[in-house]
């Protein structure tokens, strides 16, 4: 699972990067939507496998958490986060905001935490299956 969420992160990066490079965002509007979705949905299963799998997460003694609150938990606090990387970005380079960046910023942490609860469902597919064979 971590090979493929390496490459999947990777992915993700290289499309935000081309949109940026060709101005896509701007010239479509909505872009960002997917590529929210998807990043909450790559944050979404990097939160359960770092919960789950990794060991890195859970000490000794430590309660396992149930996994939609990893999930849902690791997509609000990364959406947050990205957005206020956002706001600083508008903030510092620009001085101004543009017209619906509220509304526009809590559709993009809407979208990041529906993307974890796919993540938290593909785990779920996964998990039940696994229990099958």
């Amino acid at each position: 699972m971590l090979r493929t969420l390496f490459i999947y992160v990777w992915v993700l990066a290289i499309a935000h990067m081309a949109a940026q490079r060709l101005y896509l965002y701007w010239t479509y509007r909505w872009l960002d939507i997917p590529m929210h979705f998807l990043g909450g949905v790559w944050v979404g299963l990097a939160a359960l496998w770092l919960w789950y799998y990794s060991g890195l997460a859970r000490k000794e003694g430590a309660q396992p958490r149930r996994p939609y609150l990893v999930a849902l938990g690791g997509g609000l606090a990364f959406g947050i986060l990205w957005e206020c990387y956002d706001f600083a970005v508008w903030f510092f380079g620009k001085g101004s905001f543009p017209v619906n960046y509220v509304p526009d910023t809590m559709l993009d942490i809407t979208m990041d935490v529906l993307g974890a609860a796919a993540a938290y469902g593909l785990f779920m597919l996964t998990m039940r299956r696994m229990r099958k064979d």
